[in-house]
């Protein structure tokens, strides 16, 4: 569930219950784009490089959960 920590109490009370545990919506893409006759930014780079890698550990964790 990805807002799980919004409900987290509420759950932990009993006072709300996960539906559809098994049912995961596909992810949705997300594009990091810039002009490709110009030099990129080290700190656009940097968080390019940081954010690919933390979609792909995403991704990763929910294949194998799968």
């Amino acid at each position: 569930m990805t807002y799980s920590f919004l409900v987290k109490e509420a759950m932990g009370k009993g006072e709300l219950i996960a539906l559809f545990e098994d049912w995961a919506p596909d992810g949705r893409p997300v594009h990091i784009a810039w002009p490709a006759n110009r030099q990129v930014a080290p700190r656009v780079r940097l968080f390019s490089d940081w954010i690919r890698e933390k979609f792909h550990d995403i991704t990763q964790s929910r294949r194998s959960q799968g």
